[in-house]
């Protein structure tokens, strides 16, 4: 985990933030959706419980969970709220 500083004449702020790895490092699961879900995959990361996706096919869930779990990494650093999600 990254960290980033900032600090005025009288304070010193340290935040945590998640450094942008290489996004397939990030361990997820797979599975067809349920009928009450529809239909395709369901993509989850097990190191971000916020942050899933789906497709199509297990190859377009894979990709559309990339884009996902960029967009949740880039939030929770804007709103540091960065936890242990490092591969």
């Amino acid at each position: 985990m990254g960290q980033e500083c900032c600090s005025d004449s009288s304070t010193l702020i340290v935040l945590n933030t998640i450094p942008m790895h290489n996004l397939d490092d990030y361990p997820f699961e797979i599975r067809p959706m349920r009928p009450d879900e529809g239909t395709g995959f369901l993509i989850t990361f097990t190191d971000f419980n916020e942050c899933f996706s789906d497709g199509a096919t297990v190859e377009e869930a894979i990709e559309n969970g990339r884009d996902a779990l960029k967009t949740a990494i880039l939030a929770l650093n804007e709103h540091h709220l960065a936890g242990t999600g490092t591969p």
